[in-house]
């Protein structure tokens, strides 16, 4: 009932409403690639957590995306580490399940995975998706090449 009046408050949602969240997106997320501070973090990660996700009927890939960025942040503001890490690849996969058309979210799991894990077992996994479904010409070289390289 808490979530109900706090969505209310905070989104002006009525209790039987569904959620839009690309319309209250930037009311919700409010950190940015820029500068950020471990306050904004939180209070991002604070007001997804009160976003019932059953209401959610346009955009749910896109919070899913959210809470992974806000967790690979809060990982590296905070210093949560590798749980916080292992959130973010978490809910990053959750997005791409939703939009396999998002290939960002598999070449972010990729290098969160890898690079700040050292996991070359889910970096593999992650890779075979990345592959399977972003054509060769596509790729990010780079990435794909550092990958062969360091986890053969």
């Amino acid at each position: 009932m808490l979530l109900i009046v706090t969505l209310i408050i905070t989104y002006g949602i009525k209790a039987q409403d569904s959620i839009d969240y690309l319309s209250i997106r930037d009311s919700v997320v409010t950190f940015s690639c820029g500068e950020t501070s471990g306050e904004e973090v939180l209070g991002t990660l604070k007001r997804l957590s009160d976003i019932d996700t059953s209401l959610i009927t346009n955009g749910l890939a896109a919070y899913f995306n959210d809470l992974g960025w806000a967790f690979h942040l809060r990982g590296m503001v905070n210093k949560f580490g590798q749980d916080s890490l292992r959130q973010c690849i978490s809910y990053f996969k959750r997005a791409a399940a939703l939009n396999p058309a998002a290939t960002g979210d598999y070449y972010h799991t990729i290098i969160f995975t890898y690079f700040r894990l050292k996991d070359c077992d889910g970096a593999r996994e992650a890779m075979e998706i990345y592959k399977k479904h972003v054509k060769k010409r596509k790729r990010d070289a780079d990435l794909v090449n550092l990958f062969n390289r360091v986890c053969p």
